[in-house]
């Protein structure tokens, strides 16, 4: 197990690395996408969010103390759903 000032550290790092490029890969994934239609291009713009949202929580979740299977699996799901989502888009 890390100690939590370890971990606290290890998410500050990540959102500190991954927050500036929120602007730009929802840019570039809106302009990947072409026409999607009225509905898509929020879905595109919240989907790397949402995923970095889900890596942070798996982390998090990964090092915890009291790990359980829920615990695991709701932020795997909130991690690569909207990762798929935007792999998609990107074909």
């Amino acid at each position: 197990m890390l100690d939590s000032s370890i971990l606290r550290w290890l998410i500050a790092v990540i959102v500190a690395i991954s927050v500036p490029s929120i602007a730009c890969f929802g840019f570039y994934s809106l302009d990947a996408a072409g026409d999607v239609g009225r509905r898509w291009p929020s879905l595109v713009i919240l989907a790397y969010p949402v995923a970095l949202i889900g890596l942070i929580w798996l982390v998090a979740s990964v090092f915890s103390a009291k790990r359980t299977l829920r615990g695991l699996l709701f932020p795997a799901a909130c991690f690569v759903v909207p990762a798929l989502f935007l792999l998609i888009i990107r074909l």
